[in-house]
């Protein structure tokens, strides 16, 4: 009889023990609802040309919050319809997740206020909000405050907790998500973001590690490298490395941290074109694509485009694992497929739950302009990611560090949790034992 029980017991662990392991490496990613009025052929994007597998969820950008009466915005006539339209694409891929985002960059967080306080008000957001997101299909709400500051970083706290409790309340078999988009500079995160209160209430945290790089640049820098870089002129916080574990060390789980990638390369104009290392001087010149009309930016298909051109060349920069391209005095630094593979890779080893692509629509979409297929970014971190069997654990900064990456890169977590996760090699002797006590 004991001998039995000890074999249930086995077998259960044995099941929740590859649940563990089977854990889902997310890929989350935005899709910009005004991106098929685009004029360009190459960059018109809508539902139609979503593929319902290449990510693991879709957040539809952006609802928003009707400031008067303090609910989510009613869709128009011609919005509606394609709500109902995306949430469809679940009906090819079961597994789908789709979340509404509201807020953006134009929206300064006055909607996040006007319906934090009172309580009743609040209250009341958190119920309609619900009866919203089943009403339309989708599976959560991802905010997007840019940003909190330190006068109302409280107000971003009520308001996640407020959701969250009427999210537990309501939830049957499916609780809905509740996500935010974070920002990736040390300032806005130490004014606006109460990290730990924050890791309470979430399921996940989309951290924008992009736009390191901006068009005010004095110098060549990338917008969304791995890691830091060993030099003085380049502030060792403008990297994922770097935000990552900044996050992780003010209270935040790795296994909510969603980091960002993005499909958009700096534009950078230089100062004398046959000076292009990584810190050579740029003017204040910008420049913009034709297709996707990016200010100071393109695309990835419209960088390409470019590199097809034989007087561009591409370089890799092995310090910060992440491309740049020069062409005469242009000079833009990007993702590709070598650049997320290595991020993907760092991901996977630290841990973290996923990665978020900002956007959808930036990445070669139709497979027409970089000759690699449809989505080659989001492709490349697919394959490295799907059916991932990895034991999470939370190792120290360095682990996946090049040895060209200086010290600099590293912001040590308060607690490696080092023992939090048994190996692989223990779990595998269970069935061994199994099938010996049954002999």
């Amino acid at each position: 009889m004991a001998r039995n029980s000890f074999i249930t017991f086995l077998v259960v662990l044995l099941a929740i023990v590859e649940q563990l392991l089977a854990k889902e490496f997310l890929r989350v990613c935005y899709f910009p609802n005004w991106a098929h009025q685009r004029v360009s052929t190459l960059a018109r994007f809508d539902i139609a040309n979503i593929d319902p597998y290449i990510c693991t969820h879709l957040i539809y950008a952006f609802g928003n919050i009707d400031r008067v009466n303090k609910v989510l915005q009613t869709p128009t006539a011609t919005e509606e319809p394609r709500y109902r339209a995306f949430n469809d694409l679940k009906k090819t891929n079961t597994q789908l997740k789709t979340l509404l985002t509201v807020g953006g960059q134009y929206d300064h967080g006055e909607g996040f206020t006007a319906v934090a306080d009172p309580v009743t008000t609040l209250n009341n957001f958190a119920a309609t909000t619900i009866t919203f997101l089943r009403r339309y299909g989708f599976d959560g709400l991802d905010l997007d405050w840019e940003f909190p500051n330190a006068s109302n970083n409280q107000t971003l706290i009520t308001l996640l907790k407020g959701l969250r409790e009427a999210f537990d309340k309501e939830s049957t078999t499916s609780r809905l998500l509740l996500t935010i988009a974070a920002p990736a500079g040390k300032y806005f995160i130490d004014s606006g973001y109460k990290v730990a209160d924050i890791n309470k209430y979430v399921d996940y945290v989309n951290v924008m590690t992009y736009d390191y790089a901006t068009s005010n640049n004095e110098v060549t820098t990338f917008n969304s490298p791995l890691y830091s870089r060993n030099n003085i002129r380049f502030s060792p916080e403008l990297s994922t490395n770097w935000t990552v574990h900044y996050y992780h060390q003010l209270g935040l789980d790795f296994s909510k941290i969603l980091v960002g990638i993005t499909g958009v390369g700096r534009w950078l104009v230089l100062q004398n074109s046959s000076v292009y290392d990584v810190g050579s001087n740029v003017t204040k010149a910008l420049r913009n694509g034709t297709h996707y009309e990016i200010v100071a930016g393109l695309a990835y298909p419209e960088i390409c485009l470019m590199l097809n051109n034989n007087s561009s060349k591409r370089y890799f920069d092995d310090n910060q694992q992440v491309p740049y391209l020069v062409n005469g005095d242009n000079w833009i630094g990007y993702e590709d497929t070598q650049s997320v593979e290595a991020k993907t890779k760092w991901m996977m080893d630290l841990g973290v739950a996923g990665l978020m692509f900002w956007s959808i629509d930036q990445d070669d979409f139709s497979g027409q302009s970089c000759n690699q297929g449809r989505y080659p970014l989001l492709s490349t971190a697919r394959k490295l990611s799907s059916n991932d069997t990895r034991v999470v654990t939370t190792p120290s900064a360095v682990t996946a560090t090049p040895k060209a990456t200086p010290k600099a890169t590293t912001v040590k977590p308060i607690n490696t949790g080092a023992c939090l996760q048994p190996s692989v090699a223990f779990f595998s002797l269970i069935p061994v034992l199994v099938a010996t006590l049954t002999q």
